[in-house]
């Protein structure tokens, strides 16, 4: 019959020989070095990273349908500055509901019919801070802040999503009038999109370039022309990027 104190010594010896060579002879759980260690552990660094950039992509989607979506009904559908808002509001808090649905799973809350009315009241709340409330830093001159509420919907949605991310930006000009021409010193523009448009919103807006890294002034293009905005580099007065909704060419026809 064989000794328990034996068998049980046995066992213990084997268990530390296999913590050893699971952390690599290493008592202090060092990472582990050399082949499969080294291979193990690039793996799981690209995991951690796969994981963050699935992780800002899906924070950013929401905005990026909401925006990109307005601006689709409002060219493609040709539908009205509200109207396109709703179209894409209606979108965006159909994934809204469908992240707030996966967390409930996840983390426990019971799924009911409460997510839509969270969703929509999430999308709505956004909306409203997006459409009204810009920081009188971001305004070039005080003025804008009077005719902000003219410019189109969609031109507010984009600007209050940039300003989360990047503090810099600044608006140099919104709604003009033909007096504002001869007062910079160049001729009247007829067609201008700075003017109020028959549906009472302005197309078109100036942002600052001059102060600002050209690094960032091409990532500022790249997202505002990855909504759906069409974005023009004047050096004419002021270096600066005028972005505009094409939407409202078809009032110049």
């Amino acid at each position: 019959m064989p000794d328990p104190a034996n068998a049980i010594a046995k066992a213990l010896a084997e268990i530390k020989a296999a913590a050893a060579s699971a952390l690599g002879d290493n008592p202090r759980g060092q990472a582990w070095r050399g082949g499969r260690g080294a291979g193990e552990g690039a793996a799981f660094q690209w995991w951690v990273i796969r994981r963050m950039l699935i992780g800002i992509a899906a924070c950013l989607l929401p905005f990026w349908v909401l925006i990109l979506g307005s601006t689709i009904a409002a060219e493609a559908l040709d539908a009205g500055p509200w109207m396109s808002l709703v179209v894409a509001g209606l979108a965006t808090s159909c994934l809204v509901g469908l992240y707030v649905w996966a967390a409930t799973r996840r983390l426990g809350p019971r799924p009911g019919t409460w997510i839509p009315k969270v969703s929509l009241a999430i999308v709505l709340a956004y909306c409203f801070y997006g459409l009204v409330f810009i920081s009188p830093r971001h305004l070039g001159d005080p003025d804008i802040a009077e005719t902000y509420t003219s410019l189109h919907p969609v031109i507010r949605l984009s600007l209050s999503a940039m300003v989360l991310v990047d503090s810099g930006v600044v608006v140099t000009d919104g709604a003009r009038v033909p007096e504002d021409y001869a007062r910079m010193g160049l001729p009247v523009n007829e067609r201008s999109l700075h003017y109020r448009q028959p549906d009472g919103f302005v197309y078109a807006v100036d942002l600052r370039t001059r102060g600002r890294p050209e690094w960032l002034t091409v990532l500022t293009t790249l997202y505002l022309r990855s909504v759906g905005l069409s974005v023009l580099r004047h050096v004419g007065t002021a270096d600066h990027l005028h972005v505009y909704l094409k939407a409202g060419q078809a009032f110049r026809l």
